[in-house]
């Protein structure tokens, strides 16, 4: 019996090797890639949700639909809002990132209006009034008047710098009692 017809008898009969849940684990596309951040849209009509592409880091968004998930086009992405939106008290508006930048949305006729241009806003909020949108960049906070849709500084903390304080001489200067 040559060496080639053992080898290939010998593969034929054994078994699998099963693989362990470490090896499973090991990497996150074995498993399945989740549905992560779901958001409706602006009019409660659909819901979005980021999910990571397989083999890859990046994350690309799809619009649930009442069968298959839908990849929304890259045309499409500048449309969409963002899922971190921020409310005002009556629910009539909404402020939201959307590709770094702030916008504000009426909520009751889906304009939308931008806020700021290539800052790096964070932490929206609206004013206690409901007139303004306020925000920070950096330490400083900003406001926006939707009236007048001028921004303007709100805050700008800065530090300020220590003062050497004068020290008290608790020892006697002649023998260094105390």
């Amino acid at each position: 019996m040559s060496a080639l017809t053992v080898l290939s008898a010998a593969s034929a009969t054994a078994a699998p090797t099963p693989v362990t849940l470490d090896q499973a684990m090991a990497h996150p596309d074995w498993i399945g890639n989740p549905a992560e951040a779901a958001w409706w849209s602006w009019d409660g009509k659909r819901v979005y949700f980021k999910q990571k592409r397989t083999g890859s880091q990046l994350r690309d968004t799809f619009l649930a639909t009442g069968g298959e998930a839908r990849r929304v086009a890259d045309k499409e992405l500048a449309g969409l809002d963002s899922p971190n939106v921020v409310y005002n008290r009556d629910h009539t508006r909404a402020v939201l990132m959307r590709n770094g930048d702030l916008f504000e949305r009426d909520l009751k006729s889906g304009a939308l209006v931008q806020v700021t241009r290539g800052v790096k806003a964070e932490d929206p909020q609206f004013s206690n009034d409901g007139r303004a949108v306020q925000f920070r960049v950096g330490h400083d906070w900003f406001g926006w008047d939707r009236t007048s849709r001028l921004q303007a500084p709100l805050a700008l903390p800065r530090a300020r710098p220590r003062t050497r304080q004068p020290r008290i001489q608790t020892r006697c200067a002649r023998c260094s009692c105390a």
